[in-house]
């Protein structure tokens, strides 16, 4: 009778044994789900710039997000969270059918008040808003099925609204004419006055120089300038009807093991239909020509093989491609030679003063995105500026290898975290606004980090810090060039502007791993 006991007893405990090792197995893998749709969506709600709702429903992109996976656990939202189904259709407060809630939290409502100590004067910040994104996981035990329902949270980063600000009778609404402008399409090329500045203090010592294209001239020292080998157009071109306007700039293979499409492939034919190879990532090629009619189509050589490439997604160096326009701007890659990265005015720990790239002999962008740049230098040249360059790609490595230091050094110092707070941002989240320590549109070459030359602006370029967010006049005359040659600006740095929203399959997921450094 005893051993009778003593086995029914081992046999119970072993079946609790087997029922809590499968629901503790049942958590993980729900909670691992919802914490991977989580992520979808607020990376979806970002893309969107915070437009998530449609009316009363939910985005039909983020719809598709929910839709594209089987995860189907609902909840109850939390108090001032909006809630939606599967079918992104709004759900009331208290309904168990929620299948994701979201909430828009604003962040900026006092940010003037907040710095004004440090001499700022109202309304010198855009609105910003995050959000925060619920999904539910559950913990089912066999036989019993749920037993507790579980929410993870996400959020997302800032989202600046630029559109419709106004700051000192200035209008930067990409959609409308600026003021006092005696040309179309070039931006607020008013008459005024230039106000020359000193640029001293984002031009460091240890900067090699500055140099021009379009016909300008270089301040570099005689003695640290290198002569360039003007490349050779190698390959026979007779009977191809080729556009030479691109003739012997250099390009680069934008990507690194993800998903290329034909962007990092050489054919021999311009059709291309028939491949000969597939292109290496930082590899520079030089460019022979572009198919009449059509400048996406190139014609190059690379390595000393010969072919035709699709150069819409592929890096063109824009100092090159500057001069083929008639542009006229000033490269000044402080990263390639000596960082200017700097928080609240204060160095970055291994990063401020240090080279961080290395092997980057040229500047590339994505071709259609250069195109855009390279419409902005013009427009300012017609303005009587100039622009000065000081960020075109960047290696994805590098983004990552700087953040650590960069939140190092904020949440190091109680001044500065103190500051960052003040202005609204939780740490270390809200550091994202400024660096991106994953990934961004420099990584892919469709951004820009940008100046112009001899003007005073609103902070010190690459002030990773809300202090970046200011605007004056003269980043309103900035902004004005870029938004009428259809770039984007960023709200959180008055100098970063990227591909716009509205032209979309152009700035793919090339997070380049080349050119890697320090």
């Amino acid at each position: 009778m005893r051993e009778s006991i003593s086995i029914t007893t081992i046999f119970q405990i072993f079946i609790l044994f087997v029922l809590l090792f499968t629901a503790i197995m049942c958590l993980t893998i729900n909670n691992s789900n919802a914490f991977g749709v989580k992520d979808s969506i607020v990376n979806a709600i970002e893309a969107l710039d915070g437009n998530y709702l449609d009316g009363a429903d939910l985005n039909e992109e983020i719809v598709q997000v929910i839709q594209e996976t089987s995860y189907r656990t609902s909840g109850t939202c939390p108090d001032g969270y909006k809630g939606f189904d599967r079918a992104g259709n709004s759900v009331g407060s208290n309904s168990s059918d929620a299948a994701v809630c979201i909430k828009e939290v604003d962040v900026t409502g006092g940010i003037d008040e907040a710095l004004s100590s440090s001499g700022f004067a109202q309304d010198d910040f855009v609105d910003g808003k995050y959000y925060k994104v619920v999904l539910f996981f559950q913990l089912d035990i066999p036989v019993f099925k749920q037993i507790f329902n579980f929410q993870t949270l996400g959020e997302t980063r800032i989202i600046y609204n630029t559109i419709d600000y106004i700051n000192d009778d200035i209008i930067v609404d990409s959609s409308d004419d600026l003021p006092d402008s005696s040309y179309d399409n070039k931006g607020n090329l008013d008459s005024r006055e230039p106000t020359r500045g000193d640029d001293s203090g984002v031009n460091p010592v240890k900067n090699p120089g500055v140099s021009s294209s379009g016909g300008g001239n270089t301040t570099q020292d005689p003695e640290e300038e290198e002569e360039e080998e003007t490349p050779q157009l190698t390959c026979n071109t007779e009977g191809l009807n080729l556009d030479t306007k691109l003739a012997g700039v250099q390009g680069v293979t934008l990507g690194s093991g993800q998903s290329q499409g034909n962007y990092g492939l050489l054919f021999s034919d311009q059709e291309l239909a028939t491949q000969i190879t597939r292109m290496t990532p930082g590899t520079i090629f030089t460019i022979q020509g572009t198919a009449s009619g059509d400048d996406t189509r190139w014609y190059i050589n690379y390595e000393g093989q010969c072919g035709w490439a699709n150069g819409a997604n592929l890096g063109i160096d824009f100092e090159g491609y500057a001069g083929k326009i008639g542009a006229t701007v000033q490269m000044r890659i402080t990263n390639n030679s000596s960082s200017i990265f700097k928080v609240y005015g204060q160095n970055i720990t291994n990063v401020t003063g240090r080279k961080l790239y290395s092997g980057m002999t040229i500047n590339p962008l994505q071709y259609n995105f250069a195109k855009i740049v390279g419409q902005a230098a013009l427009n300012a040249n017609a303005g009587g500026d100039t622009l000065v360059i000081y960020e075109t790609y960047r290696p994805q490595t590098i983004s990552n290898k700087i953040m650590p230091y960069y939140q190092s050094t904020v949440m190091g110092s109680t001044e500065l975290s103190n500051n960052f707070r003040a202005a609204g941002y939780s740490l270390p989240s809200g550091l994202s606004n400024f660096l991106a320590g994953n990934s961004s549109n420099h990584n892919r070459g469709c951004a820009v980090d940008v100046s112009l030359d001899g003007k005073d602006m609103p902070s010190p370029m690459h002030e990773l810090s809300p202090l970046a967010r200011a605007t004056n006049s003269n980043s309103n005359v900035l902004r004005g060039y870029f938004t009428s040659a259809g770039a984007k600006p960023m709200g959180s740095e008055w100098w970063h502007f990227d591909y716009g929203t509205g032209s979309t399959g152009v700035c793919g997921n090339y997070y380049s791993s080349f050119w890697d450094g320090f």
